[in-house]
């Protein structure tokens, strides 16, 4: 809903004052022995695209697809989350305040581009500070 959020807005201010929207990296992609393949980030997730701090400030690595569990159930296209471990966590994020930090600098940058409303902004600061980081 961030997402949308943002779009409803950069649409809202376009119409009023003629500011168009600001316009994410496309999704990176390679080709691989003849085929197109994501690109990855050093966590895992993919390379460009809009990148709430989720993806910026990770605590998992999130897939696209979910080729490890439910084969032949059609759940596979419903993605995938793993957790990272407590050890990469903590190198990560040494302390909570350096997580939470790291969530509220990328949520402002988000904010100013604007590719992330007020509230919403506030919102993902908030949950950061109340999510536990070993």
């Amino acid at each position: 809903h961030y997402v949308l959020d943002a779009v409803l807005d950069g649409i809202d201010r376009w119409v009023k004052d003629g500011t168009p929207p600001p316009k994410a990296p496309r999704i990176e992609i390679e080709m691989v022995d003849g085929k197109p393949r994501f690109v990855l980030d050093a966590d895992g997730n993919l390379k460009g695209g809009y990148r709430l701090p989720y993806i910026d400030v990770p605590l998992a690595t999130f897939s696209p697809t979910n080729n490890r569990h439910f084969e032949g159930s059609g759940c596979w296209s419903w993605g995938h989350v793993a957790r990272f471990s407590d050890l990469q966590l903590r190198t990560l994020y040494p302390t909570q305040d350096s997580y939470v930090s790291k969530v509220a600098a990328r949520a402002e940058e988000l904010r100013r581009a604007p590719m992330l409303t007020n509230g919403d902004a506030r919102r993902i600061v908030e949950e950061a500070a109340n999510t536990p980081v070993p």
